[in-house]
């Protein structure tokens, strides 16, 4: 006889596991595929591409997408943006010196962080401050 502990556990299992049926009804009888079992989803599929498509698009609604990406680049950008704070009106040249990086490095570094910059001069001449933080020109 089953115990209520046993009983519990077994309530609790259901209600975390999900099993599901997968079958391609071009190799499979429909006949030998219950179309209602209790506690059991359906995945129908015709090849291994489409089943393999419904198995990720099923783990993902069962477990999320996870964390976002993390931006390999983020890191350097914010190195750069603290160096442009602690010393505003450096050139490009002079950050990557700074930093610790090259000149190209830092240049495209610069171009995603433009939203947040201010510029003075042209060419080799510009120098790079905080958004805000850029001298007036008088």
């Amino acid at each position: 006889m089953e115990s209520e502990r046993d009983s519990r556990v077994r309530d609790l299992s259901r209600a975390w596991a999900k099993a599901f049926i997968a079958f391609n009804p071009e190799k499979t009888q429909r006949i030998d595929v219950p179309t209602d079992v209790r506690g059991y989803d359906r995945l129908q599929y015709t090849d291994f591409d489409e089943l393999s498509d419904k198995v990720a698009t099923l783990v993902t609604q069962e477990l999320g997408r996870g964390p976002a990406p993390v931006d390999p680049l983020e890191a350097d950008r914010g190195r750069l943006m603290n160096a442009i704070q602690v010393s505003p009106g450096l050139k490009a040249k002079e950050l990557a010196d700074v930093i610790g990086e090259r000149l190209d490095y830092v240049q495209l570094l610069l171009r995603r962080s433009s939203s947040e910059l201010e510029t003075t001069g042209v060419t080799t001449g510009t120098r790079y401050y905080p958004k805000g933080g850029a001298p007036s020109s008088s």
